[in-house]
């Protein structure tokens, strides 16, 4: 299995905004074949700060989420919101209960 973990600075004052556009996308990701995980956290020592973490059956899977259109096009909308670039984590799952 592939596991991203995504931080991702947001605009101040914009967190709440950003979060209810990012579901929409999820609920399209959430039926990807290979998906198994698409989440969303908040940090409270870091207000403007996101965790996205991901989890993919294979590197296919992570390939197709990546080339879908609309996942090309929900990053264009997230461009106004994100306040810098982000850090991005990609591992190999090696057990998980």
């Amino acid at each position: 299995m592939i596991s991203l973990v995504v931080k991702l600075p947001i605009k101040e004052g914009m967190v709440d905004e950003f979060i209810e556009l990012f579901k929409e996308l999820m609920d399209l990701v959430a039926k990807e074949e290979g998906n198994l995980l698409y989440s969303i956290s908040k940090n409270p020592a870091e207000p403007n700060t996101v965790v996205i973490m991901e989890r993919y059956k294979d590197e296919e899977a992570l390939a197709a989420h990546g080339a879908s259109d609309y996942f090309k096009e929900y990053n264009r909308k997230f461009g106004p919101f994100v306040a810098g670039k982000p850090e991005m984590m990609k591992m190999e799952e090696v057990y998980a209960v």
